[in-house]
């Protein structure tokens, strides 16, 4: 999801790019008011194509999306499962991150709006030169949207979220210190695009990473209020400035703000996405702020527990009940059973010794799935899969699980791991297992 994000997201850098070269010309030659004129026909010239080409779903069009093997899912039509928007109201990680959305955007668009005009009139910039700042912002967020996305895949969306902010934020009180000095505006100004192209889309991916994917409309649409009310919310901070009695009777313009006021106000803003957005990231075990683990992972790292189990022993135990092991990634981790006696091991989320695995059904079939796995996995030394079907938050109906069993080699434990998963069939699985 972050790498097509990224993809698609150069076009916004693209724009800003030649914005900032074309800029300039067209005031000189027409007025400013021309430059909106210019983007919003060429907005409006693309509704009709995007709304003949786009469709909310592949499979509207018979087609998979990029990356999925197999035969292409069916259609989901008019019968599609969908989340009632009060349940994801509901949810104190909703406002939490909505939260940090409304801080980030308030303090990113403040930098953006007054970079130019901070360069031309207290720096003294030809207007010509401080366009260029709206170009190397344009291209650095090019840069950032190809590199800093498609890493969110793997870092996960918490570490990439709180990293990108804390960078942003040190960026800009770094702008502070700068003094007046035009190559450290230009540097610094190029370093914070890579981080803020990426900003918006990630918190986009969280719609779909941390809810489930029927509602990822919905979120995104639910969560605008708060884009929206940042962004325009620090202009109105900073024309208030302008009527404040040490303002009275000098003219309503840029060159009345404190420049170092205006960015200290951006700074506290972005400190202030951080803090909010701390608790959601430290509570939830979820594949908004850790990323979704794939079939592939779960193979890799049971085929790894089981190595590492089979070498250490019973020493070897304690690292499946440690919450921050080599064994939990991502928005799952592996557990150990012992099926001869029946029971599972603790696990990073539970501390319970002798679980029995007779408990653990699909609440779909009733079947008892971890025994049948036991079962598959004494037959096969390169492990067995198994579908089962069990609650989730955000929905209403239990959602499609795969499990991976392992027996560990001359040992009486298996180790197993298990993600929501429900475009990858049973046959495909089993070729990752095979390969």
């Amino acid at each position: 999801k972050g790498l097509a994000l990224g993809v698609l997201s150069t076009g916004y850098g693209l724009g800003f790019a030649v914005m900032g070269a074309a800029f300039p010309w067209v005031v000189g030659h027409y007025s400013w008011r021309h430059a909106w004129f210019i983007l919003g026909l060429t907005a409006l010239a693309l509704v009709v194509p995007n709304a003949l080409a786009l469709r909310s779903d592949p499979a509207d069009r018979g087609l998979r999306p990029w990356g999925q093997m197999g035969s292409p899912q069916p259609a989901p039509g008019k019968s599609r499962f969908k989340v009632p928007l009060r349940h994801i109201l509901r949810g104190p990680n909703f406002w939490m991150i909505g939260a940090s959305y409304f801080f980030l955007s308030y303090g990113l668009y403040g930098f953006t709006t007054f970079m130019v005009d901070y360069a031309t009139y207290q720096l003294n910039v030809p207007l010509e030169q401080a366009s260029l700042l709206a170009s190397i912002h344009g291209f650095c967020q090019i840069l950032g949207v190809l590199t800093v996305l498609p890493l969110s895949d793997y870092a996960g969306r918490r570490r990439t979220i709180l990293f990108s902010n804390t960078v942003i934020t040190l960026l800009l009180s770094g702008l502070l210190l700068a003094g007046g000095s035009w190559t450290s505006l230009c540097v610094i100004t190029g370093a914070m695009a890579v981080f803020y192209a990426a900003t918006f889309p990630i918190y986009g991916a969280c719609a779909g990473d941390y809810f489930p994917k029927e509602a990822m409309g919905t979120v995104a649409g639910a969560w605008t209020p708060f884009y929206g009310s940042g962004a325009i919310l620090t202009h109105k901070v900073i024309l208030l400035r302008t009527s404040m009695p040490a303002h009275a009777g000098r003219r309503l313009s840029i060159r009345s703000i404190d420049p170092p006021w205006r960015f200290r106000m951006r700074r506290l803003s972005l400190l202030l996405s951080l803090l909010v957005v701390m608790p959601a990231a430290a509570s939830a075990q979820s594949e908004m702020v850790t990323g979704k683990a794939t079939p592939q992972e779960v193979y890799q790292k049971v085929v790894e527990a089981a190595q590492f189990l089979a070498k250490s022993g019973e020493k070897g135990l304690k690292e499946f009940e440690n919450p921050r092991g080599r064994f939990v990634w991502k928005d799952t981790f592996v557990w150990v059973t012992e099926c001869e006696k029946n029971y599972c091991l603790p696990t990073p989320k539970s501390q319970d010794l002798g679980l029995s695995l007779s408990q653990m059904k699909c609440h779909q079939t009733g079947k008892l799935y971890v025994l049948s796995l036991c079962d598959d996995a004494a037959a096969h030394p390169a492990g067995a899969w198994v579908q089962h079907w069990q609650p989730r938050p955000g929905f209403d109906k239990p959602q499609r699980k795969v499990s991976f069993m392992m027996q560990v080699p001359k040992s009486p434990y298996q180790v197993v791991s298990d993600i929501f998963d429900d475009a990858t069939s049973l046959e495909e699985l089993n070729r990752i297992s095979r390969r």
